[in-house]
């Protein structure tokens, strides 16, 4: 996995109010309400270290120190609340929420354009496209752009050595990135260190929270050497934070698991 530095153009664009061009954010919209037996099913559940279901349906989910985003079955950018999920504009294909106390979404649009959002609340278009997107923080952003790996540099991509098929960063500068072929790596050193397992998708928090799925649709954490099963979803996308695993499965149904 090898290859030469280089820089793509920069500049920032910013969505005008009342522009068609990205959807803005609506209301929350309500999910279904869960009964008293339902309620003390997913209690027992939480206990018993179990996974849990939320209200809706994604496509991808994203997972910050506070915040959990996805995108929905349709394309659309949403947040979850607590009880539901939140519309905050779309459509987008990937989303990747910062690792650094932010919790703020990136997003890779259906054309392959990447926008962020802000403190201040809009999205805003950054330079360059991609396929995939890796939020670690402002200094650890990553995308899988034509032709290779390329690293967030404020105001454009450089590109790094290597190819992947899947990338995501973590809080503390760390990246990782399943390759083509399955095989799973993790940035050292400026280079790439080939780990133990294959993967179809990967999620970073922190140097001691990454989770993968397997081409069998099983959930994996890791352990600082090696994978642990997470056992009783069919998962086939995976999210993680500091307290919790989160997996989609293929019927787009969202699950929680303490761990």
């Amino acid at each position: 996995m090898f290859g030469l530095p280089r820089a793509l153009s920069t500049g920032i664009a910013v969505l005008a109010l009342g522009s068609t061009a990205f959807t803005p954010a609506t209301s929350a919209f309500a999910s279904p309400a869960m009964g008293a037996s339902s309620r003390a099913r997913a209690v027992e559940a939480a206990r018993a270290g179990e996974w849990q279901q939320l209200p809706g349906l994604a496509s991808r989910l994203a997972a910050g120190p506070t915040a959990l985003w996805g995108i929905s079955s349709s394309g659309a950018v949403q947040r979850w609340t607590g009880s539901g999920w939140a519309l905050e504009g779309g459509p987008a294909t990937r989303i990747s929420v910062s690792a650094d106390s932010g919790s703020l979404p990136w997003i890779v649009r259906p054309n392959g354009n990447i926008w962020r959002r802000t403190l201040e609340g809009p999205w805003r278009q950054v330079a360059g496209t991609g396929v995939d997107i890796a939020a670690g923080g402002a200094d650890n952003t990553w995308t899988l752009g034509s032709g290779g790996i390329f690293r967030w540099n404020g105001s454009g991509w450089t590109r790094a050595d290597g190819s992947a098929a899947r990338i995501a960063a973590g809080s503390s500068g760390e990246v990782w990135i399943i390759d083509p072929n399955g095989r799973i790596y993790r940035r050292s050193s400026d280079r790439w260190e080939l780990k133990p397992g294959s993967g179809v998708d990967i999620a970073v928090a922190s140097p001691t929270r990454v989770a993968i799925t397997s081409v069998d649709r099983e959930a994996y954490l890791w352990t600082g050497s090696d994978w642990r099963q997470l056992p009783g979803v069919d998962a086939v996308s995976i999210a993680i934070d500091n307290q919790h695993v989160y997996a989609l499965d293929p019927a787009g149904k969202i699950w929680k698991l303490n761990a």
